[in-house]
């Protein structure tokens, strides 16, 4: 069988248009998926992909809620940085600071949601499990914060609408999202 000749890597240019395009500055989820579908591109290079890598784990690890996300960006860094590159030690840092970010996290979360279900909910979101948040949430009926709120609007798992007030969003408001 014949195989396929790889592709051409991208030429900077092209590279630094698409990772111009892929930032969005108030939806960091947005961010993340762009980034995540440049990293599908097979004609990255190793540094192309080292550089989207870190900084898809940059958003994660902060404005994006996504602390697992990040590590797993920050191990794949680690692996195929040659040990020169100026991204390896750099991954392997915040792969670390990472980690133990996560272990207060974790120590947090097997305590339960008592005495404080707001911290709990957050715990959940900065770990990036959005889902199980937005479902304690709702079932805790807790009032979310305007930046929570908008970080689960973002995040896909609310919609604007009679319970939000942009201020902070009330459970029960009545049909929407």
């Amino acid at each position: 069988s014949v195989s396929e000749p790889a592709p051409a890597p991208l030429n900077d240019t092209e590279f630094e248009r698409l990772v111009s395009l892929a930032q969005v500055p108030y939806n960091p989820f947005q961010e993340d998926e762009n980034l995540t579908r440049i990293l599908q591109r097979p004609e990255l290079d190793t540094d192309q992909r080292l550089r989207v890598l870190g900084m898809r784990a940059a958003v994660r690890s902060t404005t994006a809620s996504n602390l697992i996300g990040a590590i797993a960006d920050y191990e794949q860094m680690v692996r195929i940085a040659p040990s020169y590159h100026r991204l390896a030690k750099v991954a392997a840092d915040e792969k670390a600071y990472s980690e133990t970010q996560k272990s207060y996290i974790d120590r947090r979360i097997a305590a339960g949601p008592s005495p404080n279900p707001t911290q709990y909910f957050s715990d959940l979101m900065q770990l990036g499990r959005h889902a199980e948040a937005a479902s304690f949430a709702k079932a805790s009926m807790i009032d979310l914060s305007a930046n929570q709120a908008e970080k689960l609007t973002k995040a896909g798992f609310l919609c604007e609408g009679p319970g939000y007030t942009g201020r902070s969003y009330r459970w029960g408001g009545g049909a929407g999202g």
